[in-house]
């Protein structure tokens, strides 16, 4: 559910992470001919995309195009089925930031566009093979270098792990109590204050 919130439709539009997801490119196969688009092809001096033509687009654009039937997305060499393989044989010995920096969300956006239900499965079994190992990672490191801990993880298994350090690390903090003391909330103090006021 969470890894389906994160890589909805209605992606935050000064959300930076979604930004360069989008910027990922999607390999196309030209369903007809687009006029004033051939720059978009370096291996042709013609203005126009042709029909037949295959061009890597962004996700951004690659997903009008499909909506009006002028591209279809073939398959990105991350997602291929050899690798896909390699991942369903031992998740957690795969470096996914090395294929694909937004393995799961680019993938899971790529699967929606070009209907491939098979790609959105191996993505969640792959991410639910993983979480735990990320959530292992965030509550039991010590004074290592986290760079080198987070090499193999894509950009969303970076952000749960340093959202789960840092919650371990508060965690520690109040067990030890140097965690600030709860304060009750300012509008309840205000009724509070009116109440005995009166």
């Amino acid at each position: 559910l969470f890894l389906a919130q994160t890589v909805s439709a209605e992606m935050a539009y000064y959300d930076i992470d979604a930004i360069l997801m989008e910027q990922e490119t999607v390999p196309c196969v030209m369903q007809s001919d687009i006029i004033k688009l051939g720059h978009l092809d370096p291996s042709t001096r013609d203005d126009s995309l042709r029909k037949g033509a295959k061009v890597d687009l962004p996700l951004w654009l690659a997903i009008p195009l499909r909506e009006k039937g002028y591209i279809f997305p073939d398959v990105p060499k991350a997602y291929h089925t050899r690798l896909q393989e390699a991942v369903k044989a031992d998740a957690s010995a795969v470096n996914l930031y090395d294929w694909c920096p937004h393995y799961f969300e680019f993938g899971l956006r790529y699967a929606e566009l070009a209907r491939h239900a098979d790609i959105a499965e191996t993505l969640l079994e792959t991410f639910a093979s993983r979480y735990p190992h990320v959530l292992d990672l965030a509550h039991n490191i010590t004074q290592e270098d986290l760079s080198v801990l987070t090499a193999r993880l894509d950009n969303l298994e970076r952000r749960l792990f340093h959202a789960g350090h840092q919650a371990d690390h508060m965690h520690s903090a109040w067990l030890r109590g140097q965690a600030s003391k709860i304060r009750i909330a300012a509008t309840l103090a205000a009724r509070k204050r009116k109440s005995a006021a009166e």
